[in-house]
């Protein structure tokens, strides 16, 4: 309800509305499984040690067949509006067994499709590295604000990339903590980072590619 206020994500959990789930005729039933469940909408994951060519068989012998409907539905994609106020949300629970706090902001979900929007992509991956390695030494400080800390973005929503800032901290430390992590963001907006940092977080992200290769 805070993260996606104002969209029909907040109105909805995923598994849909407990009220129309129990109350629907048959008739319902059977046009969801046909507007939904088809094959651009589904996907097949083989797991195991196996044969990838027999695997592969397998599936074309059992899912080839399908055919997508001649007319299919519109998949529906709410929009996640803005806001210029800020949110707040507490949640409580007695078993949680520890503080996080958290500083999102919303921004519009683009697909890269240039060369120029991969560069982007790169850019925000070197700075979450950055600001990660940052908040990591703050967290070793004897007198550290916070237990760890860490930012990053999620799709959570298919509209909406949520960049986020968050913490862990000790039991009544949140706001204390929360102050560090807005500190130390405005810190690296005002003054930057270092060469050595830069080129350290560049040496690193291509390790990694390498790596993944």
């Amino acid at each position: 309800p805070t993260l996606l206020a104002g969209s029909l994500y907040a109105e909805r959990l995923p598994i849909g509305d407990p009220q129309v789930i129990r109350s629907a005729p048959r008739e319902a039933l059977e046009r969801f499984y046909r507007d939904w469940y088809r094959p651009d909408l589904s996907a097949v994951v083989a797991v195991g040690d196996f044969d990838a060519d027999q695997v592969e068989r397998m599936v074309r012998r059992r899912f080839s067949r399908l055919e997508n409907p001649p007319a299919p539905r519109p998949r529906p994609e709410p929009a996640v509006p803005g806001h210029r106020e800020t949110l707040v949300s507490v949640a409580l629970d007695p078993e949680l067994t520890g503080t996080t706090i958290g500083l999102y902001a919303k921004r519009e979900a683009r697909r890269p499709e240039t060369v120029g929007d991969y560069r982007s992509v790169l850019a925000e991956r070197l700075f979450f590295h950055l600001m990660d390695a940052r908040l990591d030494e703050e967290s070793r400080r004897p007198e550290a604000p916070f237990l760890y800390a860490a930012v990053g973005a999620s799709r959570l929503a298919r509209p909406a990339r949520m960049y986020y800032a968050a913490a862990a901290v000790d039991r009544g430390g949140a706001g204390e903590g929360f102050a560090a992590l807005v500190r130390e963001l405005q810190r690296v907006r005002v003054h930057g980072f270092t060469p050595t940092e830069m080129e350290r977080a560049r040496a690193e992200l291509l390790r990694g590619a390498e790596q993944s290769w």
